[in-house]
């Protein structure tokens, strides 16, 4: 089975399994898993901050796969962090945050559900969405994004 397919596999199973128990699993219950997300976070808003390109493409997985929202899927990690690396960050982007709502540890992957925001634009609107991760360990001990899409 190829890691696409696991993953997905995994994602669906505990999907069904959380459906099924009624229980919705929340960061604050899985404390650890919460602390590999959030330091996740703080290192991928650093690196998309600075436009590093090679910090960028330290975040993800080698095959990842970015779906981000109203844009084209990007596939591997030279894209991803060209893409990322090439939009501008508006000032009002520094204050962007991301609210965790499940973080859930399943073997080598840390699976994640948030809800992405950046304060409104001098005039604008407050734009925000939904964040859904797969972080996996790398064999240098960092954690990286597989999968990722923000809607």
């Amino acid at each position: 089975m190829n890691k696409l397919t696991r993953n997905l596999a995994a994602l669906i199973c505990a999907g069904a399994a959380s459906a099924a128990q009624a229980d919705v699993s929340t960061c604050a219950a899985d404390p650890a898993s919460q602390a590999i997300a959030e330091a996740y976070l703080a290192r991928w808003h650093a690196a998309v901050e600075s436009a590093d390109a090679a910090a960028i493409a330290r975040m993800y997985d080698e095959a990842a796969v970015l779906m981000p929202p109203n844009d084209v899927t990007l596939v591997g990690q030279a894209p991803i962090a060209e893409y990322l690396a090439s939009h501008a960050t508006p000032a009002h982007e520094a204050a962007y945050s991301v609210d965790l709502v499940s973080c859930q540890r399943h073997g080598d992957a840390v699976h994640v559900a948030g809800v992405w925001g950046l304060p409104a634009a001098p005039g604008g609107t407050w734009p925000s969405g939904n964040l859904m991760q797969v972080l996996e360990a790398s064999t240098d001990g960092e954690w990286r994004a597989s999968y990722e899409i923000w809607n």
